[in-house]
């Protein structure tokens, strides 16, 4: 298929709303059965030629390690929860999109004349990268949460008055968590 037909395909699927099934698909059928191999492979891949000297490519060295590092903890973490990586697939997804992006920006960058582009990949960093951070920190934090009982995905996790599927750890990293009320504890 042509890059104008992927193009169309990510616009259809974003307006029939399958962009959860895709990450789904891609985590849970493309991932987690081959341990994360495949994807540390295509992260090596993209790794070579950049050099952390400089300091863009060494911000996207970071990203994929990040990456791989949060990927592999979700692959071991998904053989004790099998529903975690469902949970977490639209966050999977988007992170290894955000990852793509600035290694893409990184190449449009060094090419000649990439002046024009300036502009455009600062507002990347500034404004966009930003959710890769949150994303991950989605993913580990929910990885950490896997002991809390009230994120036995049931039901009862968005009654949860300290956090929604420990969400709130992000938002408030330095809080303490306790044995609540409801009588669970949280990670």
């Amino acid at each position: 298929m042509d890059e104008g037909g992927h193009i169309g395909e990510l616009g259809r699927d974003w307006r029939e709303g399958t962009n959860e099934i895709q990450a789904i698909d891609l985590l849970v059928r493309k991932v987690l059965p081959d341990g994360g191999a495949a994807l540390r492979m295509m992260l090596q891949g993209l790794r070579e030629g950049l050099d952390d000297r400089r300091a863009i490519e060494k911000a996207v060295l970071s990203y994929l390690a990040r990456l791989e590092t949060t990927t592999n903890s979700l692959v071991k973490a998904a053989r004790a929860a099998p529903q975690l990586p469902y949970w977490v697939a639209g966050d999977h997804l988007r992170a290894v999109a955000l990852a793509l992006l600035a290694w893409a920006w990184v190449r449009i960058r060094s090419t000649p004349g990439n002046q024009r582009w300036q502009a455009p990949g600062e507002a990347l960093r500034r404004w966009v990268m930003p959710e890769f951070d949150m994303r991950l920190g989605i993913i580990e934090n929910e990885i950490k949460g896997q002991d809390c009982p009230t994120i036995a995905l049931s039901p009862q996790a968005s009654q949860c008055p300290r956090h929604v599927s420990c969400r709130a750890a992000i938002l408030l990293p330095d809080a303490k968590h306790r044995d609540d009320a409801g009588g669970h504890r949280h990670a």
